[in-house]
């Protein structure tokens, strides 16, 4: 990952950090719902910068080892310097999802933060996942509603209507709205976690760097925007004028078992 992409993804992760309603952090409501205890083996697949674990850095009960992993060896290293290993608790390793390169059985905590919809092939992935994951042991995937920050994107398409800016598009292969179903072959128990939140967003600059952070993405063209840079900040200006922006957010953790 080069430093612009380090740099995207930190504008994206501010945006939520800055001006989400829910007091409680996105990365310890999940962290408190995993329930891990003392003597626990627990995988991230596709921790990405691994944020998760330097927001949970001293929740983490003695005596756990996690294993940070990302199919990306540049966001790998990236979390590799972030968090703070000085117990030995984490290690780090290259996955793919589909293909998990651990004994089967091997994990008591399995996580996949936003991350499963981009598998090429979500039940391949799943299967890795039952696989590797102890019978008594608890899956934990985490995805965005439809309607995730739907008025960011009614916001961009009336400035300019040939903008593409799908946002959570991808997501549709694994969303709220159908989690449950694509889980049900490979887990008898599913219990889908809402977390309650929105954000309320009144600075445009925060706002600006969200949006622009995409800009390299190829499912996305914000190319009416990039050229007009002050155009652009100055209309998110003059739609926040000395109030805020009300964002929806729809998220969930579903927590998944065969005990």
């Amino acid at each position: 990952m080069d430093s612009c992409e380090e740099y995207n993804l930190n504008c994206r992760i501010l945006l939520h950090d800055r001006f989400s309603t829910n007091g409680t952090n996105w990365f310890n409501w999940i962290f408190d719902l995993m329930d891990v205890r003392a003597g626990h083996r627990v995988l991230e697949l596709g921790a990405g910068n691994g944020e998760m674990w330097v927001k949970n850095a001293e929740r983490v009960p003695f005596g756990v080892s996690v294993l940070v992993s990302d199919v990306s060896e540049d966001f790998l290293n990236q979390a590799r310097e972030r968090i703070n290993n000085q117990t030995s608790q984490y290690s780090f390793k290259v996955i793919d999802i589909q293909n998990i390169t651990c004994s089967a059985g091997f994990f008591d905590r399995i996580l996949a933060n936003t991350m499963l919809y981009h598998s090429d092939n979500v039940e391949a992935a799943l299967s890795e996942v039952v696989r590797v994951l102890k019978p008594e042991g608890y899956f934990y995937a985490t995805t965005s509603g439809l309607d995730h920050l739907q008025e960011l994107k009614e916001l961009v398409l009336e400035f300019d209507s040939d903008v593409v800016f799908p946002l959570n598009g991808a997501n549709k292969k694994f969303c709220l709205e159908n989690g449950e179903t694509i889980l049900q072959p490979f887990f008898k128990n599913i219990e889908c976690v809402k977390y309650i939140n929105s954000l309320r967003i009144n600075n445009a600059d925060y706002l600006y760097e969200f949006i622009t952070s995409f800009k390299k993405d190829k499912n996305y063209n914000i190319k009416p925007i990039i050229e007009n840079p002050t155009t652009f900040l100055n209309y998110l200006k003059s739609k926040i004028k000395n109030t805020y922006i009300e964002v929806t957010k729809s998220s969930c953790l579903f927590i998944n078992s065969n005990t």
